[in-house]
């Protein structure tokens, strides 16, 4: 894996596909240093958030669902080179999940099935809190995991795809744990912050 010196398409963006052309397989598995963007400014402007470059993998969809800005997805579990170049649906059944955030520049109705998308390896990105009370807040600097309160992968109303703040001193630290950490939150959430955006600081090891 490599980063390339300009990216196939911005932020916000994805490229549609279907399951037997497979045009733009070509991007699949690169990473690109991309400027950020603040997804709630304009985006013909020059709305840079924190004045950094992040790093994004591209990854193609190929869940039976929509996959929506800001949520964890996984990765091919099925191994080989298609780990780090297909998607497979939300994190959520079992926490610490090897996972990475959708672009949070993405438009509110997701990823379609098949297109190309990037997910954040490194840099700001906003992720989601979980969406039932979690029995710790986030607090700044917390690092966060992929939550495992959530249901089915490939369901459009899954509450999957979530982040967990790792509790310092407690069992939460485990060895499976620190290898899958996403990020570094940024901003703060308390219990009754449900399905809730964060702003984190994405370290995705891929």
């Amino acid at each position: 894996m490599q980063a390339c010196p300009s990216a196939p398409f911005a932020l916000g963006e994805y490229l549609t596909d279907d399951s037997s052309v497979g045009k733009h397989l070509s991007y699949v598995g690169d990473c690109f240093w991309m400027k950020d963007k603040d997804p709630s400014g304009d985006q013909q402007q020059n709305n840079v958030r924190g004045n950094r470059l992040k790093l994004m993998l591209c990854l193609r969809n190929t869940s039976a669902i929509n996959l929506k800005p800001r949520q964890l997805v996984i990765f091919d579990t099925g191994g080989g080179v298609a780990y780090q170049t297909n998607s497979i649906g939300y994190s959520g059944t079992a926490a610490g999940l090897h996972c990475a955030p959708v672009d949070d520049n993405i438009i509110a109705a997701g990823v379609p099935q098949y297109a190309v998308f990037y997910v954040c390896l490194q840099g700001l990105n906003e992720v989601i809190t979980e969406a039932a009370d979690s029995s710790a807040d986030i607090t700044v600097g917390q690092m966060l995991i992929s939550s495992g309160a959530g249901t089915t992968l490939e369901s459009a109303g899954s509450t999957a795809g979530r982040v967990l703040g790792l509790v310092e001193g407690s069992t939460d630290i485990t060895a499976a744990y620190i290898p899958n950490i996403v990020a570094r939150a940024l901003t703060a959430a308390v219990t009754d912050d449900n399905s809730t955006a964060i702003l984190a600081n994405c370290m995705v090891r891929i």
